[in-house]
């Protein structure tokens, strides 16, 4: 990790923003930043750790006062960089506060940017970016202060850490908890995980119910229904072929009935048809004839309209003429009126000029002399405010005075009573870091008590799901006794089915046999009757025949035989679908036994039928007499009703044990999680119980250290200590800045006075001027009212020019009316000429249509003589086109109809099938239709039943494979969470880190000290100080000097620092350090210099924090901070 860039603002006795450039300032390895005290150089530390963790280590409640009295906001920035090369990212975390009141402060933003690429918000909260930085880095805010930025009173926390403590430090440095506590719950939780998914397999497996049984009793049902299927389809078609010939002879017979009605009908409309066609032809004779009488007509009418148009012309025309010569006289008595009125306009206009002029030069003067009031009203009002200001400061500056004073008497008595800050602060951070316990105690110690709530309701949870799936068993035992009775019924009814089928099959043949001999003799009775004596029978050759008479005697009927015969067979037919479905249910009752057998052990072909269930049933037994079919009826309907039953027997069935295999698949997660809350609930009990011993232990230790504050009261104490030194430091900036004050008021005062003086001379000076003009105003005003009295210039020639306009717009008026009046008279004259000379043209336009119209109708003997009554003839166009649509629909229809009628009668050639015929056969097809139906239903149900036991035995095998594959890591985990049971080896790698730390260490402190001292652990993992040069002896860290506890520190410091791996991948490169160099004399200052700056060696930038001259001049890269000015303006940093 490398610093890039920290900005700060508003932070402790910084106002204005601040930037520091560590870029540069790392060049070298080592840089410092010193400045006087209290001058901020800690800030800079605090802006870091404020950025990174929303955290200042001194200040109370870690944000208490920390922005500038004089600011109520704050912001810093820190931006940084994790590794180098081609594997490295930049970041930057900024945070913004505000105040809250008094001393309190609440977070305003805080954002964590990613800047390696595009720039991405991580994140926009508190809380979360907390959590980031410290995923990022690996440390905590302890940590950080400990091993990367040391401020002051933080340096020689981790060589007095006790041991576990340390311990825990070092886990979290190293990042070790993946070793220990996280390795551990991996352990347990991976063992769980397998575990849970084996029984999960195990469940699955358990209600497949999978056997080799089953699979044997599929593949024989799909092969029988595959047989059966293409039986069934055979007899379908034969009955479908003559079914299509019989529906088509149907369709011919009706087509030729249809065809006659048509035929029949037309003919009846034939003689008003060809009354349409002749109207239609008399309209066709009108049409032809309308144009000519149209000419006469509307000839007839224009001579009409012009005659009347002549004589309204005529008159329109005497009357313009007489206008015209009227305008005209009117326009020469306006043009002599009209010259005398100019000559009297232009007198007027000159008087106006000359007022106008006079007007200007006045408002001149008046400006000027509004300008002096204006100059004299400003010097008034100056004078004014600088008497007032004058009398005010005077006041002022006796305040000020006595102000001075006054807090000059507060701060001395205020230095007496002042207590030692810093002491007071450690033993507030110490009780801090109780509290921060106490709290983790107490949500440790809260979430105990969740997981207890939780560990008893899932064990409740779990007795309660053991009650449900025992009362599902026992539910689920009951519905499969029905099973066993429903079996048994369905085998004793399917042996029946057979039974009956064999014996109605008997009784079909023998019909069948008394047909065939029926219909024999009825063939020998129709050959006797055409033999004749001494002719050769056909058959035997014989020219004798024996009583031919007796032998044509036969009167017994073929045709009910044949019935009973038809009727047996669709019996048989129906029998055998019952038969295959009674198979079907017998096989659906066997699959749910077989399904229940796991859960409930009493399968089907196994079990003894209960006492309560014995066979109840009633099968008939079916003789030849008049009450078989009723009997077979009864039982079909009895069939029907049962399959209704079996069939919500067999949807309770499946649900319960959906809902057994649910219960069981339920009870073994809720089984999981109450072992997971149980294992939860043990690692908060250790947690709480290590936070109790640890907050009683350093409470202890607070109370030896601290003795003389109370436990209670002392942050309040350092609150009022805190207030006592800003109250000091404002006491002390409020003298300085009255003393600076007073004095610039004195001076204030002495410029107001001299200011007065000026501002009188310039009064008496306006007040001449502005009366001169005040004179010369009113003489030029006395002259205007001579030339316009009351009236203005502008309403003066606004006057002439309303004049001027009148005389114009009379003149272009009568212009305009003369110009009117003669166009009148000229289109009145020409409309009177068009006029005549159409009233001519109409006549013989007339006269020639009336000689057309009379030739043409003399061609047609029906049409009138009148042109006016041709239209009685004509007909709409749209009831035209109707008489000829109905004329070509009624042509059509009826050849159409005679075409077919002749095209039908060769194809039905006198056949004919009755009513009777062709419902008997539609019934035989629709029957072999559904029957293909069922077969084909009951063949897929076959087919689909096989393909879900291959897929069961498939998934049953894959999940026996999977099974084994999760015992076998439940197995290794086992193994796993018996080596890493309890700490022993997160200790073992903490240990060994230690010792490494430990080791660099001593070379540092060899260095440091001349080989004089070296550190080394002793055997509770506390450090221990060997002295070189004594004989090598070893005494503890506590018997260490000041400067002896420095370097140690500095040593461990630069150990740890060298050997942090940031998340395991990035180096730290870079740490600080603001205390300790005072305790060092001048030769050992010497050498830790020297070692500091041989540090840029190893890539590792050291910030020293610090007072002293000596440091200050030897680095060559440094900061100045420049203390608060009186005035107001806040700390400062330069880079030197």
């Amino acid at each position: 990790m490398r610093p890039l860039e920290l900005s700060l603002k508003g932070l402790h006795s910084f106002r204005e923003k601040q930037t520091v450039d560590f870029t540069s300032l790392t060049e070298e390895g080592i840089f410092g930043i010193f400045g006087p005290t209290g001058s901020g150089k800690s800030s800079i530390l605090d802006a870091m750790t404020l950025a990174l963790y929303g955290n200042v280590e001194r200040a109370p409640n870690n944000t208490n006062g920390i922005i500038n009295q004089g600011e109520d906001e704050l912001y810093v920035s820190f931006t940084f960089q994790l590794g180098n090369g081609a594997d490295y990212s930049v970041w930057k975390v900024e945070r913004s506060y505000k105040r809250s009141g008094g001393h309190h402060v609440k977070t305003a933003s805080a954002r964590l940017h990613d800047l390696t690429g595009t720039p991405l918000v991580l994140a926009d909260k508190a809380s979360d970016v907390n959590k980031e930085v410290e995923k990022l880095l690996g440390l905590s805010i302890d940590d950080f202060t400990r091993a990367v930025v040391l401020p002051q009173g933080k340096f020689s926390d981790f060589l007095t850490l006790r041991g576990n403590e340390r311990r825990l430090m070092l886990q979290r440095i190293f990042q070790l908890e993946k070793y220990g506590d996280q390795l551990i719950k991996k352990v347990k939780t991976g063992l769980q995980n397998a575990v849970h998914g084996r029984e999960k397999i195990e469940s699955e497996q358990q209600g497949l119910g999978m056997d080799a049984a089953a699979l044997k009793r599929a593949e024989k049902e799909t092969a029988y229904w595959d047989e059966r299927m293409q039986s069934v389809l055979t007899t379908r078609e034969v009955l479908e072929e003559k079914w299509k010939k019989s529906r088509q002879l149907r369709e011919w017979e009706q087509e030729w009935k249809e065809s006659a009605r048509n035929i029949e009908k037309l003919l009846a409309e034939k003689e008003a048809v060809d009354q349409q066609r002749r109207q239609l032809e008399l309209s066709e004779q009108a049409d032809m004839l309308m144009p000519y009488a149209d000419g006469v007509l509307e000839a007839a009418s224009e001579k009409q309209k012009w005659m009347s148009e002549e004589k309204q012309t005529r008159s329109r025309r005497d009357q313009a003429r007489v206008q015209h010569e009227n305008v005209s006289q009117e326009m020469e008595t306006f043009k002599t009126k009209k010259k005398q009125a100019e000559e009297r306009l232009r007198q007027r206009e000159n008087e106006v000029d000359k007022a106008e002029e006079l007007q200007r030069n006045t408002a001149d003067s008046k400006k000027q002399e509004e300008t002096l009031q204006k100059q004299k009203m400003g010097i008034d009002e100056r004078l004014q405010t600088h008497r007032t200001e004058e009398q005010q400061m005077q006041q002022d500056l006796g305040k000020y005075e006595q102000a001075v004073r006054h807090f000059q008497n507060e701060l001395e008595q205020l230095d007496k009573t002042m207590e030692n800050l810093y002491t007071l602060m450690e033993a507030k951070d110490a009780k801090q870091h109780i509290v921060q316990l106490e709290y983790q105690y107490e949500t440790v110690s809260s979430e105990k008590q969740e997981e207890n709530k939780q560990e008893l309701s899932l064990s409740g949870a779990l007795k309660e799901k053991n009650r449900e799936t025992i009362s599902s068993q026992n539910r689920l035992l009951d519905r499969s006794g029905q099973l066993l009775y429903w079996y048994n019924k369905c085998s004793d009814e399917r042996q029946w089915l057979e039974q009956t089928i064999h014996r109605l099959g008997k009784w079909s043949d023998s019909c069948q046999s008394e047909a065939d001999y029926i219909q024999k003799q009825a063939a020998a009775a129709e050959l006797a009757l055409q033999l004749a004596s001494g002719e050769a029978c056909p058959v035997c050759g014989s020219v004798h025949h024996p009583d031919p008479e007796h032998q044509g005697n036969t009167e017994k009927d073929v045709q009910p035989v044949l019935e009973q015969k038809n009727n047996l067979d669709n019996w048989i037919q129906r029998l055998k679908s019952m038969e295959v479905q009674c198979r079907s249910r017998q096989h659906v009752l066997q699959q749910l036994s077989e399904q229940t057998a796991g859960m409930v052990l009493t399968p089907v072909n196994e079990a003894q039928t209960p006492g309560n269930l014995e066979a109840d049933w009633f099968l008939p037994v079916i003789e030849q007499n008049d009450n078989w079919e009723q009997d077979l009826q009864k039982k079909m309907q009895e069939w029907e009703r049962e399959e209704d039953t079996i069939e919500y027997i067999q949807r309770d069935i499946e649900a319960k044990k959906s809902l057994l295999q649910q219960l069981s698949v339920e009870k073994k997660e809720l089984r999981h999680q109450w072992i997971t809350s149980g294992m939860s609930l043990q690692e908060k009990l250790d947690q709480a119980n290590t936070l109790w011993a640890q907050i009683q232990e350093k409470k202890k230790e607070w109370h030896q250290m601290y003795s003389r504050f109370d436990y209670e009261t002392v942050e309040e104490k350092q609150r009022e200590r805190m207030q006592q030194d800003e109250q000091r430091q404002t006491l002390q900036k409020r003298v300085e800045e009255g003393t600076t004050y007073v004095q610039s008021h004195q001076q204030k005062l002495q410029e107001k006075r001299n200011a007065i003086h000026t501002v009188t001379i310039e009064q008496k000076e306006t007040d001449t001027k502005l009366e001169q003009v005040s004179s010369y105003i009113r003489q030029q005003e006395q002259q205007i009212y001579q030339y316009l009295q009351d009236e203005s210039v502008k309403d003066a020639r606004a006057a002439l020019e309303q004049e001027k306009q009148t005389w114009v717009e009379q003149e272009q008026s009568l212009s305009k009316r003369l110009e009117q009046t003669a166009s009148e008279k000229q289109e009145a004259e020409h409309a009177h000429s068009i006029a005549l000379h159409a009233v001519q043209e109409a006549e013989k336009r007339e006269e020639n249509n009336m000689r057309k119209w009379k030739e043409q109708t003399a061609l047609y003997d029906e049409m009138p003589n009148e042109p006016s009554s041709i239209k009685e003839y004509v007909l709409p166009e749209d009831e035209k086109t109707n008489i000829q649509r109905r004329i070509k629909n009624h042509d059509h229809s009826l050849h159409y109809w005679r075409r077919a009628k002749e095209e039908l009668e060769p194809k039905i050639s006198g056949r004919t099938v009755s009513d009777e015929n062709w419902r008997k056969l539609d019934n035989a097809r629709n029957s072999a239709v559904e029957l293909v139906d069922y077969t084909r239903e009951r063949r897929a149900a076959a087919h689909q039943t096989l393909k879900t036991i291959e897929q069961k035995k498939e998934r049953y095998e894959a999940l026996e494979k999977e099974r084994k594959e999760w015992e076998k890591e439940a197995e290794k985990y086992r193994k796993l969470d018996h080596v890493f049971r309890g700490k022993g080896f997160i200790d073992f790698l903490a240990e060994e880190q230690l010792e490494q730390v430990t080791r660099t260490a001593s070379e540092w402190l060899r260095q440091l000290t001349r080989g004089r001292y070296t550190v080394e652990l002793d055997e509770q993992g506390g450090f221990i100080i060997r002295d070189e040069t004594n004989a090598g002896l070893t005494r503890p860290v506590s018997s260490l000097s000041g400067g002896e506890t420095f370097l140690t520190s500095l040593a461990l410091a630069l150990a740890l620092s060298s050997s942090i791996q940031l998340k395991g991948r990035y180096p730290l490169e870079f740490f600080f350090l603001d205390e300790g160099f005072g305790t060092l004399d001048q030769e050992l200052l010497d050498t830790v210099m020297t070692a500091l700056e041989k540090l840029q060696m190893n890539n590792l930038a050291v910030g020293i924090i610090s007072h002293v001259p000596d440091i200050q001049e030897r680095l060559l890269h440094k900061l100045i901070v420049k203390e608060a000015q009186a005035g107001g303006e806040g700390s400062s940093i330069e880079k030197v």
